[in-house]
């Protein structure tokens, strides 16, 4: 399985990233391809998105999310089968070598990146038995733990996105790409 998933209607998600994307411009009704933390499972990144790239028509647009910064490679990511992590200028000159023009490219989740890089600056990763994903959280969507989160999350990526506006990257655990072919 490639772990991409196309979507004309982006459903909930249109509610957060498409708004904050503006809904679009020349593209009503959302992205025709979104691949949120995909890319890194394939072995030949390059292929793989070029490919895909051919089934969506010129000027149509494309939604790309995944995890950011090798440094921050960790058990965790062997645990999800992540192959890599991506730097900005990586994805950058990797998304134009398919042809695709990128309209926004950047990190988000930075409070992520700096917990995630104190942890491994102040822990010595051992092998570990058992590691846990996402899927694991246990408390359901309206706990308001879980709500908590959430809009600290959601406030992360609004000033992230606000900030690449400006031309300031801060660094992030994730890194998005908004492009059109």
């Amino acid at each position: 399985k490639n772990n991409v998933r196309s979507a004309t209607s982006p459903g909930r998600w249109r509610a957060s990233v498409w708004g904050w994307w503006g809904g679009g411009g020349g593209a009503p009704g959302g992205p025709r391809m979104v691949m949120m933390d995909g890319l890194e499972h394939v072995n030949d990144d390059t292929l793989f998105l070029c490919r895909i790239t051919k089934n969506i028509s010129n000027g149509d647009y494309m939604l790309i999310t995944v995890p950011a910064f090798q440094s921050l490679f960790s058990n965790h990511d062997v645990f999800l089968k992540h192959r890599r992590r991506y730097g900005r200028k990586q994805l950058l000159v990797l998304l134009r070598s398919c042809g695709l023009h990128v309209e926004k490219c950047h990190y988000f989740y930075s409070g992520l990146f700096f917990a995630r890089w104190a942890s491994l600056l102040l822990t010595k990763e051992k092998p570990v038995e058992k590691q846990t994903s996402i899927g694991e959280w246990r408390f359901g969507e309206k706990h308001v733990i879980t709500r908590i989160v959430r809009a600290i999350l959601n406030i992360d990526f609004r000033v992230c996105a606000a900030l690449a506006k400006l031309r300031i990257y801060l660094p992030g655990l994730s890194l998005l790409a908004v492009c059109r072919k």
